[in-house]
């Protein structure tokens, strides 16, 4: 059986930053026919020839207008097709300390800081909801 560029799982990033109160940023998805409406995390597809750290850094700037001063890589998350849903994507997972001022571009319609308490209401697309309960239960000091 032959396989198609569609069955093929792609590589993307995924970024957290956090505000001071431990929230982490979340974008409405806008100006797409994919998921229109729903919340994600900064980031998007690794280009081919652009490094991991490459991809972090542009695709936070270019969809936040934050500059990524710090970036560490936390884990990684597989997204499998579903019914309704026929992508299968392998997120590398990222920290970020950023400096700046929120801009968005095109891409997003709204930006929302979400904390622990309230992650399980967002209509998350890519399962970016479960990507960050994960790093809140195993990656952040939520003294």
């Amino acid at each position: 059986m032959e396989t198609t560029v569609d069955e093929i799982p792609k590589a993307a990033v995924r970024v957290l930053i956090e505000n001071n109160k431990k929230e982490i940023l979340f974008l409405r998805r806008a100006n797409t026919e994919f998921m229109k409406g729903y919340w994600c995390l900064p980031g998007g597809k690794v280009d081919f020839g652009r490094t991991l750290a490459e991809t972090v850094d542009n695709e936070v700037k270019e969809e936040t207008g934050l500059i990524c001063t710090e970036q560490r890589f936390l884990f990684c998350w597989e997204t499998l097709p579903t019914a309704t849903l026929n992508t299968h994507y392998i997120s590398l997972v990222f920290h970020c300390l950023t400096r700046g001022s929120i801009r968005l571009n095109s891409e997003s319609d709204a930006h929302l800081w979400v904390g622990p308490d309230r992650i399980a209401t967002l209509a998350s697309a890519f399962e970016n909801d479960k990507i960050a309960q994960k790093y809140w239960r195993e990656y952040a000091r939520l003294e």
